[in-house]
């Protein structure tokens, strides 16, 4: 079975592919976590966060997750790594 990407959801449009970053506002996991260090490893998609959140949280959350995705935007996505 492949692994599921860690993928994240933010309002910035520019974070850098490569770039290590202190602090995610809110990981797959919905807390804020402000001393994690991530690297951001790629540009990912809508569909890919919400396949994230359904390997955390289970496929009866799928419908919030889609509508979460519909609101508040625009949003973009990053595949990232954490230590």
């Amino acid at each position: 079975m492949a692994s599921t990407k860690t993928v994240i959801i933010s309002s910035i449009p520019d974070l850098e592919i490569g770039k290590i970053y202190l602090g995610l506002t809110k990981g797959p996991w919905y807390q804020p976590l402000p001393g994690q260090c991530y690297k951001v490893v790629a540009h990912s998609t809508e569909q890919e966060w919400i396949e994230c959140l359904v390997a955390f949280h289970g496929e009866d959350f799928r419908d919030h997750f889609e509508m979460l995705a519909a609101v508040e935007g625009p949003w973009f996505y990053y595949e990232i790594q954490t230590d």
